[in-house]
């Protein structure tokens, strides 16, 4: 696992994807990083800032295991948000967050993933 946060979200879009919610302001991705073949969810979150138009993100990346997969999978688009308690559970995972009014900052962080509000 590369240790430079800030690299590995410029190079996500070079890995290899299967989207599991696919939505505007929240989605699901099952990443497998072209590196060390790795496996990760990438989970996007989006509060609209209607006055602003500052956007709130967050996007992180969590590494999963098999089982974790095929739970995701089973619960397809319309369950997966509902068992995603069960596949944050604490980790280290990659944080990359824009708050609205503020920087964005990539960096790798431990424990329980937050389950963000979302539009």
């Amino acid at each position: 696992m590369n240790d430079d946060a800030a690299a590995v979200v410029a190079a996500r879009n070079q890995f290899a994807s299967e989207s599991i919610v696919s939505d505007s302001h929240f989605s699901l991705t099952l990443l497998t990083c072209p590196a060390c073949g790795g496996q990760f969810l990438g989970i996007f979150f989006e509060l609209i800032d209607w006055a602003g138009g500052d956007d709130s993100q967050a996007w992180f990346a969590v590494p999963m295991s098999d089982a974790e997969i095929a739970m995701l999978r089973a619960a397809g688009a319309a369950g997966a948000e509902a068992v995603l308690p069960d596949v944050t559970t604490a980790r280290k995972y990659l944080s990359y967050v824009h708050p609205r009014g503020g920087s964005s900052a990539a960096r790798w962080q431990h424990g329980a993933v937050p389950l963000l509000p979302h539009d």
